[in-house]
């Protein structure tokens, strides 16, 4: 929208971008059904998808993506968030979640778009970017340490019109377990700030 991000003290790190309308968030709204799909599938299930239309005229800058899992997982594993990019688009069953502006009752449309389903076709298969960390097999309930996984990525991927993030896993995941969340950034493609 083309507002001055500068800092402005005692409003936090993210308020310039989210009173100007460009900051938005979304995740999964309900328990995904489908286990988590293990490795770099281009038939992805049981996660998040956050992915830049290839008509887009946006760029998508991840600020933050975190998962949870609410049971026991089958197989230790690591999470991590994955990258792609392609000139075809995403198929399959392509269940939209919501995405929100970050100022509550806002009007401002994201163009980034979050889905979820049991089956995902992916244009091309993702490669890991960053690790958010690793689930065991002990239940959330009995856990030590019940926190989520986090990552701040703080605009440090950027994802132009055609590219997708997906959470990642490197052993498949248990049924009905994953919750997931992005934080983003929408500036117009070809900005260098």
């Amino acid at each position: 929208m083309g507002q001055n991000y500068g800092p402005s003290p005692g409003s936090g790190q993210y308020y310039p971008v989210a009173i100007g309308g460009d900051l938005f968030s979304g995740g999964n709204q309900a328990v995904v059904a489908t286990a988590l799909a293990a490795g770099l599938p281009t038939t992805y299930t049981g996660g998040l998808v956050l992915a830049n239309p290839i008509d887009g005229t946006k760029n998508l800058v991840i600020q933050r993506a975190q998962a949870a899992f609410i049971v026991a997982q089958t197989n230790a594993a690591v999470i991590g968030l994955g990258v792609g990019y392609s000139t075809s688009a995403l198929a399959g069953t392509l269940t939209a979640v919501a995405s929100v502006p970050a100022v509550a009752g806002s009007s401002a449309a994201a163009t980034g778009k979050l889905y979820s389903s049991a089956s995902i076709t992916l244009p091309a298969a993702p490669y890991l970017a960053r690790i958010l960390g690793s689930v065991d097999t002990g239940a959330l309930t009995v856990a030590v340490d019940a926190a989520s996984l986090a990552l701040d990525v703080q605009g440090s991927i950027v994802l132009p019109p055609g590219a997708f993030a997906v959470f990642l896993s490197s052993a498949a995941g248990t049924a009905s377990s994953f919750f997931g969340s992005f934080v983003w950034l929408e500036l117009p493609a070809g900005a260098t700030e």
